[in-house]
């Protein structure tokens, strides 16, 4: 049982945990949520793994790629971006934080989510090429989209969600995407040390609640990340590696 206390005190909020080897089945709370018990069950075979959706032409990523900028800015402007509305709209590069800062994406690559103001990374090209261990002058691209995963990864964002409710911490999801890095073309799933993302939120989503993570990758690997800033227009996380990404919304201050 992962303790509510535990949670709070992980400074990553990484619950990282191989679902294949201890899926949470079941789970019941008692006295507002602070007593919590889960049922195990099962074997590793039983526990299905993510699926990996496959890019489509990653360095050339029809004609969304944006040339590489420099880390931070300060400037007034709009995300470019917005959720919500009759129509599809597609995020931006960039991110615009409360007091108009705008935080624009250090790595070119496809930028296409529906639900967000924007995605950004926002760790400097140098360290992400040497968490992707790429070799000098090699080709960096991103791939920060609309998930379109399957139903393995759907069930792992499930077992993340559970996770949480074992811990007592209620959430629910409000949206997911695709969070690919590729070297030459090559995905990378793992990076060697964390690379820092930021995403825009729409006012809608604004409503009191705190919006944390889960991140689904290769082999079951799930891990439960916090928003490592305070300003509700963004959440800011730092990825240990990429797949596909729920966020989910918590109570204030439960994590």
């Amino acid at each position: 049982m992962v303790s509510k206390k535990v949670l709070k005190n992980i400074g990553v909020f990484a619950l990282t945990v191989v679902l294949a080897t201890a899926p949470v089945v079941g789970a019941s709370a008692t006295n507002g949520g602070q007593t919590t018990k889960a049922a195990q069950t099962g074997t590793p075979e039983e526990v299905t793994t993510p699926d990996t959706p496959q890019p489509e032409n990653p360095t050339n990523p029809g004609g969304n790629t944006t040339k590489p900028t420099t880390t931070t800015s300060s400037s007034k402007g709009s995300s470019g971006g917005s959720g919500g509305g009759s129509g599809v709209s597609y995020s931006s590069p960039s991110v615009t934080a409360s007091d108009g800062t705008v935080v624009k994406s250090t790595i070119g690559g496809e930028y296409a989510v529906s639900a967000l103001n924007g995605t950004a990374i926002v760790t400097p090209k140098s360290a992400v090429a040497a968490a992707l261990n790429a070799p000098a002058g090699a080709s960096l691209t991103v791939r920060m989209v609309d998930t379109k995963c399957g139903p393995n990864a759907r069930k792992s964002i499930q077992d993340g969600m559970m996770a949480l409710a074992v811990a007592g911490i209620p959430a629910t999801e409000v949206t997911a995407i695709d969070v690919y890095a590729f070297v030459n073309g090559e995905s990378i799933i793992h990076a060697a040390t964390p690379v820092t993302i930021q995403l825009g939120v729409p006012a809608a989503m604004q409503d009191g609640s705190q919006i944390a993570a889960i991140l689904v990758q290769e082999g079951g690997v799930v891990t439960l990340l916090k928003d490592l800033d305070v300003d509700p227009a963004t959440v800011t996380l730092e990825l240990p590696g990429f797949g596909v990404l729920a966020l989910v919304k918590v109570p204030a201050g439960s994590m």
